[in-house]
């Protein structure tokens, strides 16, 4: 019979937390209001005005449009088991990100997510996965080249890397650290620019 009292408080305090986030979405509406934001919450528009013409304020079609072209590229290195100093095990060792680049498998990547691998693999949105063949790498520029073998992949369009400008839109697609379909959005900062 004592836990009948325990009951009723827990369900109060359910309700009161019900209550409560119930009132706080009611005063944010009226906050948003008598501030002028009560649009923030619907779709963006899709140019905002500037000086120097229309700059896009939603990306979803382009995301749409990259999308199936991102992969994860996963390292695999042989490492010593434990317990049996003369046996070796193939143990996943870190991922990245990748970018197909042609219809017959060729993906784009970081050298340091393939560098000293024993075995690279790479998986598509959709969950194919594929051993792939590192066929170029440049640790100065960061760049690998890997290939894959099929074909009629779906490879994203590059452009043209002269004509770009400072200030431009730039949006950032990949899985970083195996989190995937991950998307920023910032501007060109730089050109030209040499890092170390």
């Amino acid at each position: 019979m004592r836990k009948f009292p325990l009951y009723v408080a827990a369900g109060l305090c359910v309700f009161g937390a019900f209550f409560a986030a119930l009132q706080f979405d009611r005063w944010l509406d009226r906050r948003k209001t008598a501030a002028g934001f009560e649009g923030l919450d619907k779709p963006a528009v899709s140019s905002v005005q500037f000086d120097g013409g229309t700059a896009p304020a939603d990306f979803r079609s382009a995301v749409r449009k990259v999308l199936p072209s991102i992969v994860s590229v996963d390292k695999s290195q042989r490492v010593r088991r434990f317990f049996y100093s003369d046996e070796t095990e193939m143990r996943q060792t870190s991922t990245g990100s990748g970018v197909i680049i042609s219809k017959d498998g060729y993906v784009l990547t970081n050298n340091h997510v393939v560098q000293d691998a024993d075995q690279v693999t790479v998986r598509l949105g959709d969950k194919q996965s594929f051993v792939a063949k590192v066929v170029g790498a440049d640790p100065r520029s960061d760049l690998a080249v890997l290939k894959i073998n099929g074909s009629n992949f779906v490879a994203a369009e590059l452009a043209d890397s002269s004509k770009l400008e400072i200030g431009e839109w730039v949006i950032a697609i990949g899985n970083p650290l195996g989190f995937s379909n991950t998307v920023s959005v910032g501007v060109v900062s730089s050109l030209n620019r040499t890092l170390p």
